[in-house]
This record gives structure tokens, C-alpha cells and sequence, in this order.
């Protein structure tokens, strides 16, 4: 799609949504004086104003109190038709100024235009509508005499895209002040709904960040219990340890009194020491010392027997050993 055609579409959706703004709207916060279409030298739809041409070269008696837009004759108008090749809106009414000043004896202060509909859409051919502000001048102070004043003067067939002359400031010379107002008092009511409709999310914003806040804390809060906890149970630990050391170690006299217990009547202990939680016995047997090992272990004492070195034979046949008892490993 070419510049031209995209302007010209965006121009027309943008007149048809200003059409489609309902008048009473465009009064109150346009500031838009009211008007009604005043037709010159035609029949007009059913209910309309219609004057006749001499409306605008003659005098009345009546002051000028009904705001009307004059539909002006194309048989008054000088009616040019330009070639132009496809561009935006801006750039064609400089181009079809251009070519008014160049082919027209007519300046630009002298002289109402418009452009019209492309006539041609392969040609790109516009039709440009001309006036002289002079007649511009007299049609408004006839039609003054006659009870109308001018808002704006149109172009006969299209009344609502080709503006000749526009006199909206001098009916209402205070509407750009009043449109200021109306766009303040629209942005503040339009930034007033923002915030409402905002106002959750921003307290949501806050009571999160509140929240965020309180889960941090309490999360150093926890590692540093978690650190508290892990100390605890090391001292705790180290106090079973501590504990466990008392009940449950063997005492001498105990382990004692099970190998006195223990130890059969053929066995003559000669030495016997503690060291280190064990115990270490040397002596003779009748019998067989493996047997003696043996039987100790069947015994179920709080030691684990077992030979510490080679067994010897004595002149009297006996056999000496070393026995070691070693405590045995407490099952948790």
C-alpha cells in the first residue's frame, strides 16, 4: 500500500469516527456551536433550511441569530481540477497551493480553497474549489441581515468533507479555552479511574514486598536456628558420648569376677593386666589352649578372647599362653 493511499484511508476513518461523534457531545466538550444546514438554491431533504440564492447578494431586516453551515453552489465557486501523483494529505494541499499560485492570478490572502474528492482514482485527478474571500465577506453579511450567522461555508453535494471556510473562533470565541478545560478535566477524571483501578495492584505491590520482606527474615532466622540446632546436638552428642563412657564401660572388678567365673579349674592364670580397656592373661592349661579360647568365646562375656602369640608346652606338659580380652563392640 502506497504513502497516499495509507494517508487518504487514515483520513477518511478519521472522519468517519468525527461523524460519528454524536453532536450533543461535540457541543459540551468540543465546544462546537450547534448549527444547522442552511441550503441556497436547491430543494433540501425534508425538514431542512432553504434559501434562495438572492439570500446572498440581498439585505435583510433580521439580525443574525441562527448558527447555520451554508451549503454555497458549485455554480459560484471557480471549480479546478488538478493532477497529482499519490502522496499524503499534507503534501497534496501544498502541491494543489503550489499550483494554485502558479496557475491562478489569485494569492493566497485573496482567495477560500478546498480540495475535493479524487474524481479519478487512476488519474489521481482532485477537483480544487475556489473562492474569493471578498464573496466569502458579502455572502456572510447578507446572510447576517437575514437572521443567520455563518459557522462555515460548504461545498454544495459535499457537505461534510469540503470546508470552504470555517468561522467556528468568531461564534464561539471562547471554545478553545473551554476545550482546554474539558481535555484537563477528562485527563484528571481518566488518571482519578487509573488509580482506582491501579490502587490494588499497587497495594498488592506493597503487601507483597511486605511479605517478601517478612519471608527473608524469617528464613535467616531459620539458618540461624538450623546453626543453633546443629551446635545443640554436637554438645548433646558429646554429653551421650560423655555419659555412655560411665554406664557403660566394663568396671575391673566386674571383668574380674566373670573370668574368675569363667575360666575352667584346669586353667592356672600366673599374670594378668589391664590396659587401655583390654585385658591381657598369661598361663597354663592341662588341656588344649585353642579349646580354652573357644569355650571362653561360647561363654558370652563382655570380652572377645583371642590367643597373642604362639602356644608353648611346659616340662610337666601343660601348655602356656597369652590370652587378650577385648571389649566388645556395642550395637546401636
Amino acid at each position: 500500500m502506497s504513502v497516499g493511499t495509507l494517508s487518504e484511508l487514515t483520513g477518511k476513518i478519521s472522519d468517519a469516527l468525527y461523524e460519528s461523534v454524536p453532536s450533543w457531545l461535540r457541543v459540551a466538550f468540543f465546544a462546537e456551536p450547534v448549527a444547522r444546514l442552511l441550503y441556497i438554491g436547491e430543494t433540501p431533504p425534508e425538514g431542512a433550511m432553504a434559501k434562495p440564492e438572492s439570500v446572498l447578494t440581498t439585505r435583510g431586516q433580521v439580525r443574525g441569530h441562527k448558527v447555520v453551515d451554508v451549503l454555497v453552489p458549485t455554480a459560484l465557486l471557480l471549480a479546478r481540477t488538478i493532477r497529482m501523483p499519490a502522496t499524503s494529505k499534507i503534501n497534496r494541499k501544498a502541491l494543489a497551493e503550489l499550483d494554485l499560485l502558479r496557475r491562478t492570478p489569485f494569492a493566497l490572502d485573496e482567495v477560500y480553497w478546498t480540495l475535493g474528492a479524487n474524481t479519478d482514482r487512476n488519474a489521481d485527478t482532485y477537483t480544487q474549489w475556489v473562492a474569493k474571500r471578498s464573496d466569502i465577506v458579502s455572502f456572510r453579511s447578507a446572510l447576517a441581515t437575514h437572521g443567520f450567522r455563518v459557522r462555515r461555508f460548504l461545498i454544495a453535494g459535499h457537505p461534510s468533507a469540503s470546508v470552504l471556510a470555517d468561522f467556528t473562533a468568531d461564534i464561539a470565541p471562547h471554545a478553545k479555552l473551554q476545550r482546554r478545560i474539558n481535555y484537563g478535566a477528562a485527563g484528571v477524571i481518566v488518571l482519578a479511574l487509573l488509580s482506582v483501578w491501579l490502587q490494588p495492584a499497587w497495594q498488592a505491590r506493597t503487601e507483597m514486598a511486605r511479605q517478601t520482606e517478612a519471608v527473608t527474615a524469617l528464613f535467616e532466622e531459620a539458618v540461624a536456628l538450623r546453626s543453633e540446632i546443629e551446635a545443640l546436638k554436637r554438645v548433646d552428642d558429646e554429653r551421650t558420648q560423655f555419659v555412655n563412657s560411665f554406664i557403660r564401660r566394663d568396671r575391673v572388678v566386674d571383668a574380674l569376677r566373670q573370668l574368675s567365673v569363667a575360666l575352667p579349674d584346669h586353667v592356672w592364670a600366673s599374670d594378668m593386666s589391664i590396659a587401655s580397656g583390654e585385658i591381657t592373661l598369661s598361663g597354663e592349661t592341662s588341656q588344649s589352649a585353642a579349646d580354652l579360647v573357644l569355650a571362653l568365646t561360647e561363654a558370652n562375656l563382655s570380652y572377645v578372647p583371642a590367643l597373642t602369640g604362639p602356644v608353648s608346652r611346659t616340662a610337666e606338659g601343660k601348655e602356656r599362653f597369652g590370652l587378650v580380652f577385648r571389649p566388645q563392640e556395642v550395637r546401636q
